[in-house]
């Protein structure tokens, strides 16, 4: 971004006290955040770029997933490789590459839901019906959360029961034999609470051999008094799914919905446990402790690569926190501190065959980290908050491989990574809906396993112990300010300078993840919503990324695969007998292929996508019927290219959805 650009923002900024009114401290109640912070607070006090999806909207909106809401609600960019939205890819502020989605921290009510090996989270295993908010908080948080933090950091926060019994039922059916279908219970008694729900989700895809499945279900009981609460989260998915594989642009264009792997798939079955207790006082502050436990059965039929594994998971976690709010010396002052200790092991089996008939290989990694981390923000004036954090944390790596014919050791390696990071901010407030504020953190992201130890092939695997973690130091300035009580507006300028982000360079399978050095992320994220009257609600999202290697041969080359413009908008009319229409548009830049790094290849092409939905909700609410259209003029785009051109082969494109309509209702009583 060039320099006028950055001084006409901050102009803009400047500005927001002028249109400031003492009465819009009473416009609202403060929102509350629980992620940027890790603890409770008020999101106008948090030197952040904050969004909050509320189980209102979530409720009025006609996604089926939590990627949709992300996108509608919060401009967040996406890509698939497969258009299963259970392994759709997240990218926050234009990281690109093969691994964006290690870069943004995703969080199931604070608890870590990102896996250690190569792979985005499952979207579907958390029911749409089940979720109170999302929260999202932009910027670097390595501080509070430790790895991958680098870009935000988004948490997913589930229904607790009320005092008023109250069951839900909701029946989605669409093109391509989708049927969704969510029930839900939640009630109270005394100080005990619970909310349980289950879902079935089926699809045969928009391109052939595209089709997912899914069963799951969650509960919740609580118990909670004054100062003392306690609760229990427990949850089962299982996701089949079909891989269908990357088409050339002559097959694009031929029949975007063919195949290009006619046997991938593969099954993710997740089993989450999360038990916490919290002790309130009011002298000597608030202690909580936090214990989880993930599982994952993954079983990869990659028939395309002749690869038959099974991997298990296993992720324990202990979190102890404690946080005191007290004045100091007669300035509000808020301290946060606590311990993050996890241990996670990895058990890979491979086999000849899909009936698995032998056993070839078998792989044993374990992965631990400990870190220990404070955050304290000192109001030095009323309207003046001035935060510093600091974490150190250490994390382990090690692992073997066995060759069971001959009971030969491909590798038995270990290696040791160690950062200490800091952040300080300011924030200025004026009144309880404007902020300006400016922050710089230091960044890390550690590899994942499938990075520092390749165990995916066979002969070729082997233990990488000179790949080192991805550091950086991020800078920001925003703000956020309600115009004329209805205009709410937010916008954030950022610079993240990175080294030694890890890339694959080379052709499978022979390249290898290199540290590729100093990259440069910078960019604007804005914000504008307006509800006009009853009638009318506008609200859209702009970003800007530009990202670019910084040393080396392709020094000032943009990174792969990162959009330099990024929007969407919509706008909610309320029509006669309660019925809702909403118009959306989506746009995105084009950006250039995977493995482009000397950007010589073409680029993957700009889309622009329309949809529109229909909403009937009586006055009374027990009642939500939609009908949905997306992609309204049948887009022929994808969110995801490879140069294969630069190999002697011709280029790899995987076609996103078309056309597609769908309808649902749902019931609460």
């Amino acid at each position: 971004m060039k320099k006028k650009n950055y001084i006409l923002v901050c102009f803009f900024l400047s500005l927001f006290p002028l249109f400031y009114s003492n009465a819009q401290e009473n416009i609202l109640m403060d929102e509350i955040t629980v992620t940027a912070a890790r603890d409770k607070e008020a999101i106008h006090k948090i030197p952040a770029y904050i969004t909050v999806i509320t189980e209102e909207e979530i409720k009025k909106s006609s996604g089926t997933t939590i990627p949709d809401m992300l996108k509608r609600h919060a401009g967040i960019h996406f890509r698939s490789y497969s258009g299963n939205a259970s392994q759709t890819q997240i990218d926050l502020r234009g990281f690109g590459g093969d691994n964006p989605f290690g870069k943004t921290l995703i969080l199931l009510n604070g608890k870590r839901l990102n896996r250690p090996d190569m792979s985005s989270v499952n979207w579907l295993q958390i029911p749409i019906q089940q979720i109170q908010r999302i929260e999202v908080a932009r910027g670097g948080a390595s501080v509070l959360y430790g790895d991958s933090a680098v870009a935000g950091v988004i948490n997913i926060i589930t229904k607790k029961g009320n005092k008023n019994l109250k069951s839900e039922l909701s029946l989605t059916v669409g093109d391509n034999n989708t049927h969704i279908e969510k029930a839900g219970i939640t009630g109270a008694a005394k100080n005990f609470s619970f909310a349980a729900n289950v879902q079935n989700y089926d699809t045969d895809g928009w391109r052939d051999r595209s089709a997912f499945s899914l069963i799951g279900g969650g509960l919740n009981i609580s118990y909670d008094l004054d100062t003392v609460a306690a609760s229990a989260d427990v949850s089962y998915s299982k996701t089949e799914y079909q891989l269908p594989g990357s088409l050339t642009k002559a097959e694009l264009a031929a029949n975007p919905k063919q195949y290009g792997n006619p046997e991938d798939s593969a099954t993710d079955e997740s089993f989450n446990l999360d038990v916490s207790f919290e002790k309130i006082t009011e002298q000597y502050g608030d202690i909580e402790l936090k214990l989880v436990y993930n599982y994952n059965l993954i079983t990869a039929d990659m028939a395309s690569y002749s690869s038959f594994n099974k991997n298990r998971i296993n992720t324990f976690g202990i979190l102890p926190k404690y946080v005191l709010d007290k004045k100091i010396f007669g300035f509000q002052n808020k301290f946060v501190t606590g311990i993050d200790i996890y241990n996670t092991t990895l058990s890979q089996n491979k086999y000849t065959d899909k009936k698995r008939t032998k056993k070839t290989h078998k792989v044993e990694l374990e992965k631990k980290s400990l870190g220990w981390y404070f955050k304290n923000a000192l109001n030095i004036k009323k309207d003046i908050i001035l935060g510093f954090g600091f974490r150190t944390e250490k994390n382990s790596v090690k692992g073997k491989e066995l060759e069971l014919a001959s009971y030969t050791q491909i590798f038995n390696g270990k290696t040791d990574h160690h950062s200490n990071l800091f952040d300080i901010s300011i924030t200025k407030l004026f009144g309880a809906k404007t902020k300006l504020f400016g922050k710089f953190s230091t960044l890390y992201r550690y590899p994942f396993l499938d990075e520092q130890v390749y165990y995916n092939g066979n002969n070729g695997d082997k233990f990488l112990t000179d790949l080192n973690p991805e550091k950086g130091e991020s800078y920001e300035i925003g703000g956020a300010h309600s115009f004329f009580k209805k205009l709410n507006t937010k916008i954030t300028l950022f610079n993240i300078n990175m080294e030694d982000e890890i890339a694959y360079v080379g052709r499978f399978p022979n390249g290898e993840n290199k540290n590729i050095g100093k990259t440069k992320h910078k960019g604007i994220e804005f914000y504008l919503s307006y509800d006009i009257n009853e009638k009318f609600k506008f609200y859209s999202n702009w970003t800007y990324h530009k990202a670019v290697s910084e040393n080396g041969n392709n020094q000032g080359k943009e990174l792969p695969m990162v959009p330099n413009h990024k929007g969407n908008a919509a706008i909610e009319i309320k029509l006669p007998y309660n019925i809702y229409l909403t118009p959306e548009i989506e746009y995105t830049g084009s950006s250039y292929l995977l493995s482009d790094f000397d950007n010589n290849a073409e680029k993957l092409d700009s889309y622009t996508i329309c949809g529109i939905s229909l909403r009937y909700e009586p006055q009374d609410k027990n009642l939500t019927a939609f009908i949905n259209i997306e992609n309204i003029f049948d887009k022929k785009y994808s969110t995801v290219g490879s140069d294969m051109e630069q190999w002697g082969m011709e280029n790899e494109f995987y076609p996103a959805s078309g056309f597609g309509i769908n309808a649902g209702v749902a019931i609460s009583f």
